[in-house]
Order: C-alpha cells, then sequence, then structure tokens
C-alpha cells in the first residue's frame, strides 16, 4: 500500500490499520462524531438483527397479497385477510399487556419471531387447509404486537437525542441495503421453484435474525402501564396533529402494502419482473434516506416532512394514470424516494416524543393501537368499494385514498430536535 500511496502523516510500515490511516486523509467520514452510533453496541446488534429480518421479509413479505391473490381469492377477500389482522392486534393489545408490561424488549423482540416463521408456514399450508385464513391473521398480529413495541421500546431507549434523524435514516439505510436484492431473489424463487421455496429460505433468515439480540442490552419495555394509559396516549390534545398524522400513515401502508402490488402484478403481470421492479424502488429510498436522516437534524424537519408529503400525494394521485411497466416502474422508484424522506422525518419524532413521554411504553403500544384503528376504520370501506366497483376504478379509489390521507403528514407540526433536547414539550 505504501509503495503506491504515499501519506506523509504516518512512517512507512508494514504494520499497521486501516482505522488509523483512514481517517488522516478522511475523517470527516469515518469520525465517530459524524458516525457515533457505530460505538452504541445495542443499535449495532439491532441494526443487524434488522437487516436479516428485512431481507427474509423482502424476499416474501411483499408478496402475500399476490400469493392470496394466486389462489383464487378476490380483492375484498384479501382485504378482509387483513381486516381480521387489525382487530386481533386490537384485542391482543387488550388481552397481552399484562404480559407485555412483565418483558423486556428484547425478549418481546425474539419471542415474536416464531409467531412469524409460523405464519409464513401457514400460509404454505393455506391451500390444504382454508381455515388457516381465519387464523393467520391472528398469529401475525400477535407477532406484530410483540416486535412493534419491543423494537421501538428499545431504539427509542438506545438512540442518541441529538442524532437521532441519523439513526433512524441509518436504520433504514441498513434495512434497505440487506433487502435490495431480496424482491428479485423472491421473484426468482417463486417463478423458478414456488411459493414453499421462499417461504422456507425466509423463514430460515427469520431465524438467523433472533441471534444479534443476544449482544443487547435489555431493557423494560413498558413496566407498570395500564390500559387507560394507553387509551389516553391515542387521544392526548397536547400530540393531536401527530395523532391524524399516524392515523394517515396506516391507511397509506395499508395500501402500499396491499393494493398496489397487486396493481403492479396485474399489469407486468410477472413475478420474477416484479421482483425487479421493487428492488428499483428501494434504490430510490436508498438514495434519499440517508440525506433525509441528516436534514431532520440540522435543519426545519417541519419543512422537509411537508415537502416530501406533498410530493408523495402527488406520486399517489398520478398513479391511476399510469399503464405500462415503464411508467410504473418510475412511479415506483419516485414514489419510494419521497416516502423515504417522509418516514425519516416523522419517525424522527416519533421518537422524539417517546423519550420526553411519561410512559413511553403507553405512546408506543398507543400509537401501534391507532394505527390498527385507522385500518379497522378505512378497510371495511375499501372491501365495499371492492365489492361495487369495476377492478380499476377501485384501484384509482384506491389510490386517491393514499393520496388524501398521505397530507395527514402537513398537520404533525414537527419541532426542531434541538428544542426538545432543551425541554420543551413536542407540539402537535
Amino acid at each position: 500500500l505504501y509503495t503506491f500511496i504515499n501519506i506523509p502523516e504516518f512512517k512507512p510500515c508494514f504494520r499497521f490499520k486501516l482505522r488509523d490511516i483512514v481517517p488522516a486523509k478522511f475523517p470527516m467520514y469515518l469520525d465517530r462524531h459524524h458516525f457515533h452510533f457505530f460505538g452504541n453496541r445495542d443499535i449495532q446488534a439491532l441494526y443487524v438483527s434488522l437487516g436479516m429480518l428485512s431481507f427474509a421479509e423482502g424476499i416474501i413479505g411483499i408478496f402475500v397479497p399476490i400469493f392470496l391473490w394466486s389462489l383464487g381469492y378476490s380483492l375484498a377477500t384479501i382485504l378482509s385477510f387483513f381486516l381480521l389482522n387489525s382487530i386481533a392486534f386490537l384485542v391482543m393489545s387488550a388481552a397481552l399487556l399484562p404480559l407485555i408490561r412483565k418483558l423486556r424488549d428484547i425478549t418481546m423482540i425474539g419471542a415474536s419471531l416464531p409467531f412469524l416463521i409460523a405464519y409464513y408456514l401457514g400460509l404454505h399450508a393455506l391451500a390444504a387447509y382454508p381455515w388457516l385464513f381465519v387464523v393467520l391473521p391472528i398469529v401475525l398480529a400477535v407477532h406484530m404486537l410483540l416486535y412493534n413495541v419491543g423494537y421501538h421500546a428499545h431504539f427509542s431507549g438506545a438512540n442518541d437525542p441529538s442524532h437521532v434523524g441519523r439513526e433512524v435514516g441509518m436504520r433504514n439505510m441498513v434495512s434497505l441495503l440487506t433487502r435490495l436484492a431480496a424482491p428479485a431473489i423472491g421473484g426468482v424463487l417463486i417463478t423458478q421453484y414456488g411459493f414453499p421455496t421462499a417461504f422456507t429460505v425466509g423463514g430460515i433468515m427469520l431465524l438467523a435474525s433472533a441471534i444479534p439480540l443476544l449482544f443487547t442490552t435489555p431493557h423494560a419495555s413498558a413496566p407498570g402501564v395500564r390500559f387507560t394509559a394507553v387509551l389516553r396516549s391515542i387521544v392526548d390534545p397536547t400530540i393531536r396533529g401527530f395523532t391524524w398524522s399516524g392515523a394517515g400513515y396506516a391507511v397509506v401502508t395499508s395500501i402500499g402494502g396491499i393494493i398496489w402490488p397487486l396493481a403492479l402484478f396485474l399489469t407486468i403481470g410477472n413475478l420474477a419482473q416484479l421482483g425487479i421492479l421493487v428492488t428499483i424502488g428501494f434504490i430510490g429510498e436508498l438514495l434519499t434516506t440517508s440525506a433525509a436522516g441528516f436534514l431532520s437534524d440540522t435543519t426545519r424537519r417541519t419543512l422537509v416532512l411537508r415537502a416530501a408529503a406533498s410530493a408523495s400525494a402527488v406520486v399517489w394521485a398520478i398513479r391511476p394514470l399510469l399503464d405500462s411497466p415503464l411508467t410504473l416502474g418510475g412511479s415506483h422508484l419516485i414514489g419510494n424516494a419521497v416516502v423515504a424522506v417522509t418516514m425519516v422525518a416523522w419517525s424522527s419524532q416519533y421518537y422524539d416524543i417517546a423519550r420526553a413521554a411519561p410512559a413511553p411504553g403507553a405512546f408506543i403500544l398507543g400509537r401501534e393501537m391507532l394505527y390498527h384503528i385507522a385500518r379497522v376504520t378505512v378497510i371495511p370501506l375499501l372491501i365495499l368499494a371492492a365489492t361495487q366497483l369495476p377492478q380499476q376504478q377501485f384501484l384509482t379509489a384506491s389510490f386517491l385514498t393514499a393520496s388524501v390521507c398521505t397530507l395527514g403528514f402537513l398537520v404533525a407540526r414537527i419541532p426542531l430536535i434541538s428544542k426538545v433536547e432543551k425541554g420543551s414539550a413536542p407540539v402537535a
């Protein structure tokens, strides 16, 4: 190395470490002042676990609505599947609260993974045992409850308040990098070997994702939280705007995760090409996620959020006009890019509020319940529309609904992170 590169700051020698050399020339990029989270063992382990989980879900997760469609279920029936999931989540939130109070965050994350594996195994057996159509949403709800509460409790306690935007951005980047090729791989696996093979590969990765959690420090997730405190956090008037944005987020993610993949598949007609298209969308997210985290910490977060949310609403509004794989691919790429910016800014505020809340566990569980309350409200309307409207008109109505709900981010009123650090309460 020293034969070809002249580094005057170091004496020529054959024994050196890259960490000693690179900062001398590139201190800005590798100094922990800028990438401080590399020194946080809990965050590192969480990133690794999240990356493995994201890869597994990238292989099979987006194809679940298409799998149900391939079994002959109608659009209305597929939406009913996810409606059952939201209803089960709300019921389980109340039923399992005594257990959640006792479990630590890492324990909850680890305990959730067998339920996700059972969910995917059950999907594989759904054709032979149709009664699983009612059971699987409940199994998925248990996984979502344990994982989401445990994960957000752990991340909100482990992140650095002064760099929360960048840590959320890095978290999303890790997730995107690990699942970048996953949809393409999943599409090829399903095309060549069928859904069972993709489910098996994903299940193995899900099991492996629990290993990094052994190297983290567990924390109590919701000690002493009562259900009344959870309900109060949902209707808290001081964060009313943020609550409205959360309800919009829940509806948009449902349409984006259920109806949009089906629309892409119905237009493209090929799972392998669909997987490649989804991978292209991840590239769009990757290009904007890191910058979004930096802007969220250093500029007016409200401005960033509103600009990105407005752009996302426009993308959803024009999607009914697109009818070719090329235009759909461009819409998917741009849509994912602006959604990435929106979610980094919005999620940063989520963790600011969670840290400032008197009972962070109650706030986190309350947010999860809020999302499913919004879905239980809107999905029946989508089911009704699916039964009454022609398919193209239903898709148009769904995309316009997502466009309107995206505008909910405009009322979130995100404050600068420095204001939160100085003690002012987050405002709605």
